[in-house]
């Protein structure tokens, strides 16, 4: 991982949000942003953002940007971050830092670069928030459009909600956590069908339940698929940093003309490395889409052989399915497509309960 060396042997994920990089796009001159991060493990700790130059997924049919798709060189011109208790623009600033790059206050990013800030330290109550600011230019640089983040860019003097803005691929935080636990997927594991600033997505359901004792990345991206997953790339590389994670993976691939044994063979290539790497790995079948005619076969088929074979996948295999949906095959989704806040709640809640009886943690 270029330029970034020991940086998972200091820091861990502090927040609950999807992170990633969905969509490569440029900015249209300088431009600033702003995210807003509410933290998991409130305290006071070192951190440092990691970012990543090159897209983790393919961004819808892939015309825009596919997985795996390096950056070209961008500028950040300046970056900054603070604590306030509401996501509003430059409303309640406290603890500025201003947030450098081996010393310096700018930084030009090479194509495909991973990199990090410079260590600042911040005091975070659980219910506050880490705002992260940052003027930048370029072309083809990296964001992620669907994330559930407050953000806004500047425009005149005043901020508009945008989120098609550069954010960290981790907001790292100098923490002790007994394990590292990565939730990967798609847009379902990211929250869309939640509303924004939320956390009340499946993982984060999970992870609030789970408790702070353990460190949480959630590595789930709209779009995502197993076939992505499987490419080997920096998305991958991202979930080789974790102990545990909980894998869920399928509709998009089914949704994007996938055959049955190919989402399989995607899956079984994506869980054997991470168990070839030492990782404990739980699967999680293909959740309900409101699946009809072939695709429903499809995702039948894929379900079948998952829990069929729950040991050739994984070290343990979670059917969301009973939880989150409907009919005699749980292929409907009562609680939308993209679950909401109440389907989440359930699944989130019978993941941690089978967690448990497993004795997984």
């Amino acid at each position: 991982m270029d330029g970034i060396g020991s940086y998972f042997q200091n820091y861990v994920s502090n927040t609950l949000a999807g992170t990633g990089c969905q969509l490569l796009t440029n900015s249209g001159g300088v431009q600033t942003g702003i995210a807003f991060y509410r933290v998991f493990a409130g305290g006071k700790y070192g951190y440092s953002f990691l970012f990543s130059n090159t897209a983790d997924s393919t961004f819808s049919d892939g015309s825009l940007s596919r997985a795996g798709e390096t950056g070209k060189p961008w500028k950040i011109y300046g970056m900054q971050a603070y604590v306030t208790g509401a996501p509003v623009p430059d409303r309640d600033v406290r603890q500025v830092r201003a947030l450098t790059f081996g010393g310096a206050a700018q930084k030009t990013v090479r194509s495909g670069e991973w990199f990090a800030t410079d260590e600042a330290v911040f005091d975070v109550k659980e219910t506050e928030y880490l705002a992260v600011k940052i003027t930048y230019e370029g072309e083809r640089l990296p964001v992620h459009p669907e994330n559930l983040l407050p953000c806004y860019r500047q425009e005149g003097g005043a901020f508009v909600a945008d989120t098609m803005i550069p954010v960290p691929s981790m907001v790292g935080c100098g923490r002790r956590a007994k394990k590292r636990i990565a939730f990967w997927g798609d847009s379902i594991t990211q929250g869309i069908g939640t509303e924004r600033d939320s956390y009340a997505h499946y993982a984060a359901v999970a992870a609030k339940k789970l408790g702070t004792e353990y460190a949480f990345w959630d590595i789930g991206i709209g779009y995502g698929r197993a076939q992505d997953a499987a490419g080997g790339g920096t998305w991958m590389k991202k979930a080789l940093q974790s102990d545990l994670l909980f894998v869920c993976f399928g509709v998009n691939d089914i949704l994007f003309g996938r055959s049955a044994e190919e989402v399989k063979r995607d899956l079984l290539t994506v869980t054997g490395t991470l168990r070839a790497a030492g990782k404990e790995v739980v699967l999680q079948t293909v959740p309900p889409f409101d699946w009809a005619d072939e695709k429903r076969e499809i995702w039948k088929a894929v379900n079948g052989d998952i829990l069929e074979n729950p040991q050739k996948y994984a070290d343990h295999v979670f059917d969301d399915r009973p939880f989150i949906g409907a009919g005699e095959d749980f292929s409907r989704s009562p609680y939308g497509a993209h679950p909401n806040a109440e389907g989440c709640a359930r699944w989130g809640n019978a993941l941690c309960d089978f967690i448990a009886r497993e004795k997984i943690l």
